[in-house]
């Protein structure tokens, strides 16, 4: 009797035939508990993974695959490792950015960005803004934003466009 390929301790009932397009066919011989697991995760990797990387986020064992890092490592110094430590703490991250900053996005000037350019860029954002509350038949937001357009316009026009 052939026993199971991923626990080694039951014996193997299901055989699964996986045709691969880099190596052709695989062949694995699990016991049920085992295939059971392996078909969740095959039918929906994405929530499988997401439920694994919670499960080892809560002890503080997700570790990066690139730098080594651990969450707990991040918790107690406060620094990455390397890039890819956005992509894997990237919850734990933007939560920290949140509770730290109030907001997960970049709301100041930009690199090399002039007033003026930022002073554009908001008017951008709050006419469309603008329009939503329009079509949502918020009137009153719509009135807010009109009015810090309108405030917004007025220093763009005493600023003016600053020489490059």
């Amino acid at each position: 009797m052939i026993s199971c390929q991923e626990c080694h301790s039951r014996p193997a009932s299901v055989h699964v035939l996986d045709v691969l397009a880099e190596g052709g066919p695989k062949q694995q011989h699990l016991c049920a508990q085992c295939h059971d697991g392996k078909e969740a995760a095959a039918a929906f990797p994405v929530l499988y993974q997401k439920v694994m990387a919670d499960k080892a986020g809560r002890t503080g064992t997700q570790r990066c695959p690139e730098c080594g890092i651990t969450l707990r490592d991040f918790r107690q110094k406060g620094r990455l490792g390397c890039p890819r430590d956005y992509e894997v703490f990237g919850d734990h991250v933007r939560a920290l950015l949140e509770k730290v900053h109030g907001a997960t996005n970049h709301v100041g000037r930009g690199p090399g960005e002039s007033g003026f350019e930022q002073a554009h860029r908001e008017l951008a954002g709050l006419r469309e803004r603008l329009t939503q509350a329009v079509d949502a038949e918020d009137y009153e937001e719509a009135a807010r934003l009109r009015d810090r357009i309108a405030s917004l316009e007025e220093r763009v026009r005493k600023i003016g466009p600053e020489p490059s």
